[in-house]
């Protein structure tokens, strides 16, 4: 089992954990050091520096999944937060070209001006 590349976090952890309590209620003894493992290994390219930072950091052995899933999801949303910059630097750019002056709006664009 793998997240997608297009895939959100949130959906990605309910299919995720919707795995695992099937495998529970199958009889599988899933460990929280085995869901912690599997869920780190699973996640997209997205997320390959949080988990390179958990893994050289923490103690697997003792890493509880619920505090993998709040750093993942801290990392989420400033990713988040980031392509949102990058997002309006973009657009601020594209009109910092654009000169205001005599309510016409001069650019780039050559064309006949009345």
């Amino acid at each position: 089992m793998r997240m997608t590349d297009g895939e959100s976090l949130d959906s990605y952890l309910a299919r995720f954990f919707g795995t695992v309590n099937n495998l529970k209620s199958l009889g599988e003894d899933v460990t929280e050091t085995r869901i912690v493992q599997k869920l780190l290994m699973s996640l997209s390219r997205r997320y390959k520096s949080i988990v390179s930072i958990i893994e050289e950091t923490r103690d697997l052995d003792v890493l509880r999944v619920e505090e993998v899933i709040a750093s993942v999801k801290v990392y989420d949303k400033r990713e988040d937060l980031h392509d949102e910059r990058d997002k309006v630097a973009g657009t601020e750019r594209a009109f910092s070209s654009l000169k205001v002056g005599n309510n016409q709006v001069q650019g780039t664009h050559k064309g006949s001006r009345e």
